[in-house]
């Protein structure tokens, strides 16, 4: 869900409701709406297709470094430097 600041802003929030503080979770602010939306997709790209990871995973690599992990997480060396 997306919505207008005063300041001019665009803020994206989670689409659930957390049950312990009853509020949306804010996902980022944005210049313009197109950004928003634009991460909001990214948002819902990650969580459909970067199952394969752990949580602890997802936690340190965004949605641009899903698809490089993959390899890494499986063969179990997720967050081992490279050489």
């Amino acid at each position: 869900m997306i919505r207008k600041l005063k300041s001019g802003q665009y803020r994206l929030y989670s689409r659930k409701v957390d049950p312990a503080t009853g509020k949306r979770r804010n996902l980022g602010t944005f210049e313009t709406r197109e950004a928003a939306d634009k991460h909001g997709r990214e948002v819902q790209y990650f969580k459909r297709h970067c199952r394969h990871l752990t949580n602890d995973a997802k936690s340190r690599y965004g949605p641009a470094e899903c698809i490089g992990i993959k390899k890494e997480v499986i063969a179990g060396n997720a967050g081992k430097a490279h050489v």
